[in-house]
């Protein structure tokens, strides 16, 4: 079988360039060709000035035609699904759920009315979750046989447990680590106040280090406010964050809406225990490998206090966090290629 796998390029989150990154090679362990055919922005010049790179790249999109000599074509992301393609990866459909987060201008619009047409038309559609799968179905009105789940996986080789902490941890009290950036869905106004109650619950003040990029959305200001010991590490690469999970003492995840939720999956596989808000998808990737609150401070602090004081076994965390793997990925997203070679 002979695959083309559509990325994107520069225009990805974090949780879809792992994935986009991470399927291609697991593909063709299975034995098959894969080619990965990039889409770009393209810019033109008035005067000098860039103009038109959202417009030049929804115009490539729209007439591009399926390259020859491939059996399947996959769109990694509905960005970069064109006429012909076989296959788009629906990770999460919350641009769509909660506008007001990602469709605050008119050019915004413009690119998720012209992304949902193109992606609604390619004929198979895999979600990276059973509560993705069913946000497409409902709203995109998708035929519920042509849309599968097939679960999204950790890096084994990277995310696993490791010794030597980091400088970014303090030493004497507990550590809560979020990753992720600061879009409003990550819900961390709700991690700071939920800190502070467990502060002033406990009379310990715990680190809270965040790491992704954002320049802060109000919480920032209320971590001051209330005291909250909060360390914005920014971007760090794979083995500090590794270093920094497998010495915490609590993965926090609070966020609203997720399509998968990489992090929290990451952080288990490094033995950290996980508190997570209680969202479907969240209980459908973590199960029993988390402890879960309600969307209030208090109940996040005692679900904070919980793993503090009586942590899971690292080996429970582990052991849940192996039955993701990118071999199984694989597998089930070549069956939906089979599937979609047949029809």
């Amino acid at each position: 079988m002979k695959v083309g796998l559509l990325i994107g390029q520069n225009i990805f989150q974090t949780g879809i360039a792992v994935y986009a990154r991470m399927v291609r090679p697991a593909l063709a362990a299975l034995g098959d060709e894969v080619d990965e055919l990039p889409l770009t922005r393209r810019e033109a010049r008035i005067f000098g000035r860039a103009v038109g790179g959202y417009a030049l790249y929804w115009g490539t999109r729209l007439a591009q035609r399926r390259p020859a000599g491939y059996d399947v074509l996959h769109a990694l992301d509905p960005v970069t699904a064109i006429r012909g393609a076989d296959v788009v990866t629906v990770h999460d459909l919350v641009v769509e759920e909660h506008p007001v987060w990602y469709q605050r201008d008119l050019g915004a619009r413009m690119e998720w009315r012209v992304t949902r047409a193109l992606a609604r038309r390619v004929p198979w559609t895999i979600a990276d979750s059973e509560a993705t799968r069913q946000a497409v179905i409902a709203r995109w009105g998708r035929d519920p046989e042509k849309v599968v789940t097939v679960h999204l996986a950790h890096d084994e080789l990277v995310y696993r447990p490791t010794s030597g902490g980091s400088a970014l941890l303090a030493p004497d009290r507990p550590n809560v680590v979020f990753v992720g950036d600061d879009n409003p869905r990550k819900n961390l106004m709700l991690a700071v106040q939920g800190l502070a109650r467990y502060q002033a619950d406990t009379g310990v003040t715990p680190r809270f280090v965040r790491i992704g990029s954002g320049i802060g959305s109000g919480y920032r200001e209320e971590a001051k406010r209330l005291g909250v010991d909060l360390v914005e590490a920014g971007k760090l690469p794979n083995e500090e964050i590794v270093r920094i999970y497998s010495a915490a003492q609590a993965f926090l995840w609070p966020s609203l809406a997720e399509g998968f939720g990489l992090p929290p999956l990451e952080a288990a596989a490094c033995g950290c225990p996980v508190v997570a808000h209680d969202i479907p998808v969240s209980r459908e990737v973590l199960g029993d490998a988390a402890r879960y609150h309600a969307n209030d401070p208090g109940d996040m602090a005692r679900a904070l206090r919980d793993v503090i004081e009586a942590p899971p076994s690292p080996d429970s965390q582990r052991r849940h966090a192996a039955r993701y793997r990118w071999a199984k990925t694989a597998r089930e997203t070549r069956e939906v290629y089979e599937r979609a070679m047949r029809r």
